[in-house]
């Protein structure tokens, strides 16, 4: 059974993180480069977040603003290097539904 994607609230900030590691010997790498791209419901959302390089080798994080709305939300991370791009998605609602 699949993992059901993570719910936050529309407007709140959803931190990424990732480690870039090298295909071959699976250790972090910083690769020459690492962008990234977020859609909501499938239209790219602009200005694209910057992406951070956090201490030890590989690891990175982007911190996405969802103010823009509810919807599906997909994070694409890609890298210069021998590395592979990274993928995630998430969603987020207008609001959380009461407790019963």
């Amino acid at each position: 059974m699949a993992t059901p994607p993570q719910q936050f609230i529309a407007g709140k900030t959803v931190r990424v993180s990732i480690t870039i590691t090298d295909p071959d010997t699976g250790e972090g790498i910083d690769p020459a480069s690492v962008t990234v791209a977020v859609t909501r419901d499938g239209a790219t959302i602009t200005p694209a977040p910057n992406v951070i390089n956090d201490p030890g080798n590989g690891a990175y994080h982007a911190d996405i603003d969802t103010s823009p709305g509810p919807g599906l939300w997909r994070v694409r991370l890609d890298v210069t290097g021998p590395a592979d791009a990274a993928e995630t998605y998430f969603v987020v609602r207008s609001d959380f539904p009461a407790p019963y």
